[in-house]
């Protein structure tokens, strides 16, 4: 938000009770959770939504500081509850098919349109980084290096734990059947 003048300013600050700064409570999360699907503006995940009349329901915080709390942390937070294994071993074998590129080529945008439209390009972002902490001595490995580690180490133990989930499925379903 623009402010033509300090005195604009300060009538946005004092019509929202002060801006406050900071950790935010956890009625303040609720807060923004409940109003953020009544603000946007179609179903869609990826729908604009109107933060200044989000920020209207959150004392003391502005639209900024709305938008930036859904999308780098509520909204990911959500999301990453519906992530699975197999999804991060699809991340990994994807990314390493795209090799020979820098991390900061990685063209999200289109691996978000091809593989994940459901999905956010920020949530992407950071189920990939997620991924890049199980890589020792990760701070000095080029893109290359990291995906080669993932896939030769950390993806056979995604696949195991998989088949392990789906084996504990299958016998659970030939108990229900037996009995």
């Amino acid at each position: 938000m623009k402010f033509r003048s300090m005195d604009d300013k300060q009538k946005v600050v004092e019509s929202h009770g002060g801006v406050k700064g900071g950790v935010w409570s956890e009625e303040e999360n609720r807060a923004l959770k409940e109003a953020v699907p009544e603000f946007r503006q179609s179903n869609s995940i990826d729908s604009p939504v109107v933060w200044d009349s989000v920020a209207r329901r959150i004392p003391g915080k502005t639209a900024k500081q709305c938008r930036q709390r859904w999308t780098n942390y509520l909204s990911l937070r959500s999301l990453d509850k519906q992530w699975k294994a197999a999804d991060d071993m699809k991340l990994i074998k994807v990314l390493y098919a795209t090799s020979d590129i820098l991390e900061g080529e990685i063209p999200w945008d289109d691996l978000h349109l091809e593989h994940w439209p459901e999905w956010p390009v920020s949530a992407l972002k950071s189920f990939w980084q997620r991924l890049r902490t199980n890589v020792p001595g990760r701070a000095s490995l080029v893109l290359d290096d990291v995906l080669v580690w993932l896939y030769d180490n950390h993806l056979p133990k995604l696949e195991s734990s998989l088949k392990d989930v789906q084996s504990t499925n299958v016998d659970s379903s030939d108990e229900c059947r037996a009995e």
